[in-house]
This record gives structure tokens, sequence and C-alpha cells, in this order.
């Protein structure tokens, strides 16, 4: 089994980002992906699942964070003048050794994401 980890942080006011909704889709040829998982981090911004990961079918996947439907409204930057908000983050991985974790931080703003990959 492999996994999938992440820690989510507010860049606003650097807390931990808790309750946000985390998927990961098996990308497939059809036009519907396969829904590996959907999944909230915990209290502390931490999402840790195990998954199914074939080596020999070497896939991409997409992991989505979905931000809080109020992000946008609650920041403590009132000044912001943006005709855009952001909804959701997507990225497509490849994964290629199944029996390890794959930790991918982030870091969350009104203005877009960073992550990286830890080792």
């Amino acid at each position: 089994m492999a996994t999938f980890s992440t820690h989510i942080l507010n860049a606003v006011n650097g807390t931990h980002f808790s309750n946000i909704d985390v998927k990961l889709f098996k990308c497939t040829k059809t036009e519907k992906n396969e829904l590996i998982f959907h999944e909230k981090t915990d209290i502390g911004g931490r999402l840790k699942v195990s998954f199914d990961l074939n080596s020999e079918l070497v896939s991409d996947y997409e992991v989505q964070v979905f931000l809080p439907n109020d992000f946008n409204n609650n920041t403590t930057i009132e000044t912001i003048k943006k005709n855009i908000n952001i909804s959701y983050f997507s990225m497509r991985v490849s994964f290629f050794e199944p029996d390890i974790t794959y930790h991918i931080p982030l870091i969350i703003s009104p203005y877009g994401m960073s992550c990286w990959i830890s080792r």
C-alpha cells in the first residue's frame, strides 16, 4: 500500500487548515477519472490515507484540494480588491513506488498555493 499525506497551512494567518476536502483520482483514458479517496484534514491540518498502487501500471493521479466556501470572506486582509476567487487547486502527479509515503505539504492563500514534495 502506498500512502498519501499532506499538511495544509493557511498563509493568511499561519494556522493549520482543518476540515479541508482532499480528493485523489486515478486518471483514466475514459471521460471519468477513478476516485481513490475523498477525505478531510484533521484539526491539525493533516491527512494521511493509504491506497493501492500497482507500480506495473504507471498512471497519472490528480490531487484536488478544496478551499472552504467562506475562505475568501474571512480573510484578515480587508483591503484586498480582486474580481476572482479560487475554489480548489488541482495538481497532476505520478506515483512510482507502491510501498512508500508520498508527503505533499501545502500552503494556501487567497492568491494561490505553494506545494512541495517532502521525503
